[in-house]
C-alpha cells in the first residue's frame, strides 16, 4: 500500500458569518477526507459564529484584514497571502464570493498554485458594473468557476465568461 501526501488545500472567504456561502464553506471543509486534504482556511474579516466553531476543530484560520482593495494595506496583505501559500505548499485554492475570488485569485496564481478555483453563487444583483468586471477578470486566472444554478452559470456567459471553465455544484454537493 503506497502512502501518499494529503493534498493542500486552502479555502478563503469574506468572512464567517451565517449565510449560505458561509454554511456552504463549512459543510465542505467539514466532509472532506483529513487523509486526502489537509485543510486550511482563511479570510478577510475574523468574523461570525463559525469562527468558534473552526477554533474548536483546530484548523488553521489565518485573517487577511483589509478595508479597501484600493490601498497598500491591500496590496500587503495579498503578498503575505502569496507567501504564505508557499510556505503552506498549497495545491489547490478555492475562493468564495466577490471579495474572496478578486483578493486571493491573483496571489494564487502569482504563487503557481496548480488549481485555483473561484466560487460565485448568486447572480450579483450587489455588485456595481464595475465590481462585476472586476471579478470577470480575476475569474481569468482561475482554473474552474464553480457555481450553484445554471442561473448563474447563464449569467456569467452572458457577460462572457469562457464556458469551459465553469462548473455546476448544485448546493456545493457533487
Amino acid at each position: 500500500m503506497s502512502t501518499t501526501e494529503p493534498i493542500r488545500l486552502l479555502k478563503l472567504l469574506p468572512t464567517l458569518f451565517c449565510g449560505g456561502t458561509q454554511i456552504q464553506f463549512m459543510t465542505l471543509s467539514r466532509s472532506l477526507n483529513c487523509r486526502r486534504f489537509h485543510v486550511e482556511l482563511a479570510c478577510l474579516q475574523r468574523l461570525g459564529p463559525f469562527v468558534a466553531e473552526v477554533e474548536e476543530r483546530g484548523l488553521p484560520l489565518r485573517e487577511y484584514s483589509i478595508d479597501t482593495f484600493r490601498s497598500p494595506q491591500a496590496v500587503a496583505q495579498q503578498v503575505r497571502l502569496a507567501r504564505d501559500i508557499l510556505r503552506s505548499r498549497i495545491e489547490i485554492v478555492h475562493t468564495y464570493s466577490f471579495y474572496g475570488n478578486v483578493f486571493a485569485i491573483p496571489p494564487a496564481r502569482l504563487s503557481g498554485v496548480p488549481v485555483v478555483i473561484a466560487s460565485i453563487r448568486d447572480r450579483g444583483p450587489y455588485l456595481t458594473p464595475m465590481q462585476t468586471r472586476v471579478q470577470r477578470y480575476v475569474c481569468r486566472l482561475a482554473t474552474r468557476v464553480l457555481v450553484n444554478a445554471d442561473a448563474v452559470k447563464d449569467w456569467l456567459l452572458d457577460q462572457g465568461y469562457d464556458p469551459a471553465r465553469i462548473v455546476v455544484i448544485r448546493n456545493g454537493v457533487d
